[in-house]
């Protein structure tokens, strides 16, 4: 039986010397490599991973000590045993200093040679199973260190997922500290893909400071990393330095706690094959990324997708299912978007609050579906007129809003009159009546601000279009009236 996994090196260069070793270790079955110098021998160690090595002590080109040297620097967990003709108490003294395991004299019987060869095999072997076990060991370490850290945090988020039908931001920041503290990120940040353009919008976020219309700097800053994230499907990390408000101990002098980004770790949440979001983990100073850590922030990704799948499906279908408009929660965060950039970029951002005239009475009289079909008629006048740019969504019960970006009032005042033409146009006949010009007759009342506008902020502008719509309607209804005007 040939002991692959236990070569050893004779090294002799006294050709019958090393021919009658090579008998004796090849008949025990081990797989014997021979050189008759310290260059050949140190070609045969970069090819071949060796147990042992018996090595002449004087070689024609160097001493056998260099050999052991060698040996034990291409894997230290070899043996070496010296052998000479020519020994003293210094050779050997020398030789048991470089860490050999024996020293023999020549001439060497054979049972001597092969109970040496064993027993410096049978070390090297235990050394190897200690090696192997102590790398074990480590990793169960790490792994069960891994595991605890998981339980907890998964008990954690589980907790939260017995909620789910009442989960709001703030339930989800309780999630969003768990996935931080288990990560010991300095800050966690949740995105969620809504809109027919899958867009990624910032949900949530633990560990950001600064003013609310701020935060949405997150997502042009993150763009990149939530693309690899997103066409991947799997774990990506970034080490590109991203300036942002990371919230930190103000009395804190340390230099190196800035509020710069070094990494970041994206993790994809996703549920039945379909993509919900982007979690990501960020860190101030560099660090290594191992596969621990991917591993635990794979695990927070799973369950933080099942805790929270009800509410991201929900917010995911970002379209009205009657008018085909966005959603009002959609429309919250895309006007926030939009009135960030345009603060940013300095271009102008129009709103459009529009209400149906006595649409409650309309419904009440001829009933709720022609209530429906009314809102079905505002939605296609409104879609035929706006850009692509350009987000319509419905407001509330008859209520639409527009948000038109890069759009001053003269722009705004001229879309919403077409808009409001087109839906005075528009007749809807009851059903099961005779045609009545009348009686199909809608009108719409818009109101409508932009921003900037001077010395106004931009958390004003929706109730500014509110106000304009509420002196559109006491104003006699079917017209368009611009805040400030």
């Amino acid at each position: 039986m040939r002991k692959e996994s236990q070569a050893v090196l004779l090294v002799e260069d006294d050709p019958s010397v090393l021919s009658y070793f090579q008998q004796l270790l090849e008949a025990e079955g081990y797989v014997v490599l021979c050189a008759r110098s310290a260059a050949q021998a140190a070609v045969l160690l970069r090819q071949v991973d060796v147990a042992l090595a018996v090595v002449d002590y004087r070689l024609p080109d160097g001493a056998g000590i260099e050999v052991v040297q060698g040996v034990r620097q291409a894997n230290p967990d070899a043996e070496s045993i010296i052998v000479t003709g020519y020994g003293t108490s210094d050779v050997v003294a020398k030789s048991l200093d470089e860490g050999v395991f024996s020293f023999l004299n020549k001439p060497i019987e054979r049972q001597t040679l092969l109970a040496y060869c064993r027993r410096a095999l049978r070390l090297y072997q235990l050394k190897r199973e200690n090696t192997h076990l102590h790398q074990n060991m480590q990793k169960y370490a790490d792994e069960l260190m891994l595991r605890n850290l998981e339980i907890d945090a998964i008990s954690r988020i589980a907790a939260l997922a017995s909620v789910q039908r009442d989960l709001k931001n703030g339930r989800e920041g309780e999630a969003l500290d768990v996935v931080r503290d288990t990560l010991n990120a300095d800050a966690v940040l949740l995105f969620s893909l809504a809109g027919a353009d899958g867009e990624f919008l910032l949900r949530n976020h633990r560990g950001l400071t600064g003013p609310e219309e701020a935060q949405l700097a997150r997502l042009d800053a993150f763009l990149g990393l939530l693309g690899r994230v997103a066409s991947r499907r799997r774990i990506v990390a970034s080490e590109n330095t991203i300036s942002l408000p990371i919230g930190y101990p103000p009395q804190s002098k340390d230099p190196a706690e800035t509020p710069d980004l070094k990494v970041t770790l994206g993790c994809p949440l996703a549920s039945k094959g379909r993509l919900l979001g982007v979690l990501l983990a960020a860190y101030r100073l560099p660090r290594p990324i191992g596969q621990a850590q991917r591993l635990l922030m794979a695990s927070m990704g799973r369950h933080l997708s099942i805790a929270m799948e009800n509410v991201l499906l929900s917010e995911m279908v970002a379209v009205d299912a009657l008018t085909s408009l966005y959603n009002r929660s959609y429309f919250d965060r895309r006007l926030a978007q939009e009135l960030y950039r345009a603060g940013r970029h300095g271009h102008p951002v129009a709103l459009c609050l529009t209400d149906v005239d006595r649409f409650e009475a309309l419904g009440g009289s001829l009933g709720p579906f022609f209530g429906d079909r009314i809102l079905q008629g505002v939605s296609g006048c409104l879609q035929l007129l706006l850009r692509r740019s350009d987000i319509a969504a419905r407001y509330g019960t008859g209520e639409m809003a527009i948000v038109l970006p890069e759009t001053g009032v003269e722009g705004a005042k001229r879309v919403a009159e077409k808009f409001r033409q087109a839906v005075e146009e528009m007749r809807i006949q009851p059903e099961g009546e005779e045609k009545q010009p009348e009686a199909g007759r809608v009108t719409v009342s818009v109101g409508l601000s932009c921003f900037p506008a001077p010395g106004e902020s931009p958390e004003t502008i929706v109730r500014q279009a509110d106000e304009a719509l509420s002196r559109a309607k006491g104003g006699g209804e079917n017209r368009v009236v611009c805040f400030g005007e």
